[in-house]
């Protein structure tokens, strides 16, 4: 049995609401230039009364999804709700309206890195 290492990254993606936007997100996180073994991501849906969860399951098989509920009252809640479900070395948020250059998670994980390095002189 092969051990699996955790991603190096969890995004977390809150969302209320949003089918109108979800799919364009997710397919921006689909399109990312990172290896898919280095992240997760985990939706974490705010009582969403529309066809939010339906439309980003379909997403499921394109990268590491995993898809949560949450009856947060603030953002804040629904975040910090996504952290304690993500499996990740450090933590990215994403709201579900954003959509992300196919570079964006290799560049960040470049100034993260660079910041760690930096603080540690």
């Amino acid at each position: 049995m092969a051990i699996q290492s955790k991603p190096a990254v969890s995004i977390v993606v809150s969302v209320k609401n949003g089918e109108e936007y979800i799919c364009a997100c997710f397919n921006a996180i689909a399109r990312l230039t990172a290896p898919r073994d280095c992240f997760e991501v985990l939706l974490v849906d705010n009582d969403s009364t529309d066809r939010t969860v339906d439309l980003a399951s379909v997403f499921e098989n394109l990268f590491d999804l995993k898809i949560y509920c949450s009856h947060g009252a603030s953002v804040s809640e629904v975040r910090n709700y996504g952290i304690t479900r993500s499996s990740g070395k450090v933590i990215a948020f994403l709201d579900a309206d954003c959509i992300v250059p196919p570079e964006w998670l290799e560049k960040w994980l470049a100034a993260f890195h660079l910041g760690l390095e930096k603080y540690r002189r």
